[in-house]
């Protein structure tokens, strides 16, 4: 089983397309989102995702660490709002 976890600061925009990318391989989709001052988290909210908010801290790992304590899974593939999941890597 795997959880996915996507860390996103203001990222409307590309969250759908990272979204899609992994919807075929995940058992859980989480977002983290890290004071976007769009529309990102409602976004992620209506793609189904999980989602939690952290500080902005200006560096990642308090995030990613946070990110994973929220996941279910023991498998834990990170994205950055602004990637995706190719076919070649899905399969």
């Amino acid at each position: 089983m795997l959880s996915v976890v996507i860390t996103a600061w203001n990222e409307a925009t590309n969250l759908p397309r990272s979204v899609k990318s992994v919807k075929a391989i995940a058992d859980e989709i989480i977002v983290v989102d890290t004071e976007s001052t769009d529309d990102t988290v409602s976004v992620a909210k209506k793609l189904g995702c999980k989602v939690y908010s952290h500080p902005n801290t200006g560096i990642v790992e308090p995030v990613r660490n946070f990110s994973i304590s929220k996941a279910k899974y023991e498998w834990i593939l990170l994205l950055d709002a602004d990637e995706e999941v190719s076919e070649t890597l899905q399969a």
